[in-house]
């Protein structure tokens, strides 16, 4: 190789391809990556959000299974998790969501969303307790 052992030519300011970016390297975007990644986290928790608004929650738990594979330690790891868990009870799946509550409740048992986790335990055991099993004479 004629080049070996001579100084890189490439510009001071750019790190190697395998070297992650400093805060102060944020590319042509000016925004950090971290800045990218938490807004494409919150566009994600968003959409979950607003489909389980709408009535959609399929869409929902389509969105959090997506959230979860690009972002596995996300910072709104725990919002989504309230998400989902109301998205697999709206979708009937109430054994999953007290599951996914209870899970999120025993990593973060004071969190702010441990309220909200706490009532859909409450409102997926209180369905279980009216099934037609249980009312039946």
């Amino acid at each position: 190789d004629p080049t070996a052992g001579e100084p890189s030519t490439a510009a001071p300011d750019r790190l190697p391809e395998a070297a992650p970016q400093t805060p102060t390297t944020f590319g042509a975007t000016g925004r950090s990556p971290e800045h990218d990644g938490l807004k494409r986290e919150t566009e994600l928790v968003d959409a979950a959000r607003s489909a389980l608004a709408r009535n959609q929650p399929a869409t929902a738990i389509a969105l959090l299974d997506r959230y979860r594979a690009e972002f596995p330690k996300g910072r709104l790891v725990a919002a989504a998790g309230l998400v989902q868990a109301e998205s697999l009870f709206a979708s009937g799946r109430a054994a999953e969501a007290v599951r996914v509550a209870r899970a999120h409740l025993q990593i973060n048992p004071h969190g702010q969303f441990a309220d909200k986790l706490a009532a859909v335990i409450a409102r997926a055991e209180g369905q279980s307790k009216e099934s037609p099993k249980a009312t039946s004479p």
